[in-house]
């Protein structure tokens, strides 16, 4: 069980790797590619602690603030972190966690990085519906497995689906469900796990995604 002690091990050596390592290892299922990616990422991993201490814990602490103010020191110009979509995205769940979970401790930086976040993400996406810009995207199994990570961690959030072209990322999926490689499809359908088609209706595999949208 991933604590936080380690956590703040982790961080504090700049043993970035670990930190993503043991956080992917608690629960969270990535396939191997996504992994690789994760841990070579010091946003990514960074994000992905901080969200897992503000699950752990009951109000800002010292190290949620620590993380926080690490991250926002590595915001780009245009909003985004690494101009990667799967840095960024992984940095909006744990500012999300922040805002809904502490919205009373919640900083001014935090909430306009937030946003910067937010509209760089959007910005980031292809006329498809997928993102694009990160040089590890190179085919396109590789943006539709960062799409799908996307999804999973911000699919939820009415914001992040107001701000990007939400019906055109589900119906990319739709389009394509028969072209996907089996990690793509494992998270996918954890991320449809949390959606709904209609009250009380989860979402299944092959269905029209581009419904959940309207």
């Amino acid at each position: 069980m991933l604590n936080l002690r380690a956590i703040d091990r982790h961080f504090h050596l700049g043993r970035f790797d670990l930190l993503a390592d043991a956080v992917a290892d608690n629960g969270l299922g990535l396939p191997l590619p996504l992994r690789v990616r994760v841990t070579g990422s010091r946003v990514a991993a960074v994000a992905m602690g901080l969200k897992r201490v503000i699950e752990l814990t009951y109000g800002p602490t010292s190290l949620s603030r620590e993380m926080t103010s690490s991250l926002l020191t590595l915001q780009q110009p245009d909003g985004s972190f690494e101009g990667d979509p799967l840095a960024t995205a992984a940095v909006l769940a744990a500012l999300n966690l922040i805002n809904s979970d502490q919205p009373r401790a919640c900083d001014p930086a935090v909430a306009l990085a937030r946003e910067h976040a937010l509209a760089a993400l959007a910005a980031m996406q292809d006329d498809d519906g997928l993102f694009h810009t990160s040089p590890l995207d190179r085919t396109e199994q590789d943006r539709a497995l960062t799409a799908a990570f996307v999804l999973l961690i911000l699919g939820r959030d009415p914001e992040f689906r107001a701000a990007i072209r939400f019906a055109d990322l589900l119906n990319w999926f739709d389009t394509n469900a028969q072209t996907l490689d089996a990690d793509t499809h494992q998270l996918l359908d954890t991320a449809l796990a949390g959606l709904t088609a209609g009250p009380g209706t989860p979402p299944r595999r092959n269905h029209n995604l581009a419904a959940i949208a309207a």
